[in-house]
């Protein structure tokens, strides 16, 4: 199956919207669902990494997809592997001046069987993406 049948494939089972509840509250509180944002995604970090191959770009969509259904209760809750894993800003050198002090976490969500991962930060149900990380060399992995 090409690639654009894939996205197709996945847009048309996403848009139903009979089979999606989402949950519309104050945009603060922890149940409610996640929303995405690729704002600030850096240079050398986005969607055209030569590292990032076109299946890794799928799994991330279907990741967001699914994960948009949920809420940050559900999310931080779970393993670091099927949910998000939330770490000190401190781990990853040299942030971008968008990161303020008042920023102290970051969360790391993996991907395409744990071979990838994007790492972002949280302002009210919005996930800020910042980087895509094929290769998981932004940080030391513990």
């Amino acid at each position: 199956m090409s690639t654009n049948n894939d996205l197709q494939e996945l847009f048309n089972k996403s848009s139903s919207y009979s089979s999606i509840s989402p949950q519309f509250q104050n945009g603060i509180d922890d149940n409610d669902n996640i929303a995405f944002s690729f704002q600030y995604l850096q240079k050398d970090y986005n969607l055209d990494n030569k590292k990032l191959q076109k299946d890794q770009k799928i799994q991330l969509l279907k990741k967001i997809v699914h994960i948009s259904k949920c809420t940050w209760t559900e999310l931080v809750l779970q393993n670091k592997k099927s949910g998000f894993e939330k770490v000190n800003k401190t781990i990853i050198p040299n942030l971008p001046t968008i990161i303020t002090d008042d920023i102290k976490n970051l969360y790391i969500l993996r991907f395409s069987s744990q071979e990838c991962r994007v790492i972002g930060f949280r302002q009210g149900v919005i996930y800020y993406i910042l980087y895509i990380d094929p290769e998981l060399k932004l940080y030391k992995h513990n």
